[in-house]
């Protein structure tokens, strides 16, 4: 039994998910899965949210308190790369830093996007490609 707890909290992947089974789950396996990983797993970088509209593919991002000149944002093949240059912190508020990647879908066009920035969210909205209608003919 001694050799099994020293195991288990030697740390690592397989020490986790030892730890994680030792314990009674307290709800759904999912939900306690969920719970497990968002202990143990620190937010890094800043908050991103996906939207969509039936004219646009929407990404935010939550960036209080950062001037704009600090916001670096490029498309690179079919991704979204966010990066803001690090920041001084503000009194005891630490402003976010760090760079996120979205993932743009393959209905998204890569071009004619506009990005604003206020009050602390980022908005960059991507149009839609426009599809091309089929015509069907009558059979004969």
């Amino acid at each position: 039994m001694e050799n099994e707890r020293s195991r288990s909290s030697s740390g690592g992947p397989m020490g986790m998910i030892n730890d994680f089974f030792r314990q009674p789950p307290k709800g759904s396996l999912l939900s306690q899965l969920d719970n497990y990983f968002m202990q143990s797993t620190p937010m890094r970088g800043f908050p991103v949210d996906k939207s969509e509209t039936d004219r646009y593919f929407i990404v935010s991002a939550m960036l209080p308190g950062v001037n704009k000149e600090k916001i670096d944002i490029k498309v690179i093949g079919d991704d979204l790369v966010i990066n803001v240059k690090e920041t001084k912190t503000e009194g005891t508020q630490k402003l976010p830093s760090g760079k996120r990647t979205v993932y743009l879908p393959t209905h998204v066009a890569k071009k004619n996007m506009k990005a604003t920035y206020k009050d602390g969210i980022l908005k960059i909205k991507f149009p839609k490609k426009s599809g091309m209608e089929i015509k069907i003919d009558e059979a004969e």
